[in-house]
């Protein structure tokens, strides 16, 4: 292993792809460690753990879909998770905060259900 050279990889200069949840309007929190994305045609959906609690997850993304003429078309909370639905013509936010335990940080997912084109 003292002799071992990794191949010198290109740097991109440039990478495209499919629009995101940021293209649609719909920031993420800051200080969030991303887990995952998933994007398909009618589909993106970003999984990431944020320090902050599953109600000001909630109240963030209220806040933004208000600003941004989105409709509250749901909000619920049960033992586990805090899930807010949102609206604006055929497309759908949904958002889910689990709630901590403990001294862990929360996990949260925002899904973007579009209509097709």
């Amino acid at each position: 292993f003292e002799k071992y050279q990794p191949k010198v990889l290109r740097r991109l200069q440039e990478v495209k792809g499919m629009r995101t949840a940021q293209n649609l309007g719909i920031p993420c929190p800051q200080k969030r460690q991303k887990i995952s994305s998933v994007q398909t045609t009618e589909l993106t959906q970003i999984t990431f753990r944020t320090e902050k609690t599953p109600e000001e997850i909630q109240e963030f993304y209220t806040n933004i879909a208000r600003e941004k003429e989105w409709k509250v078309q749901s909000q619920s909370e049960n033992e586990n998770f805090f899930v807010s639905k949102y609206k604006r013509n055929d497309d759908v936010i949904t958002v889910l905060a689990s709630k901590p335990i403990e001294n862990e940080l929360t996990l949260a997912s925002v899904e973007i259900t579009t209509a097709e084109e």
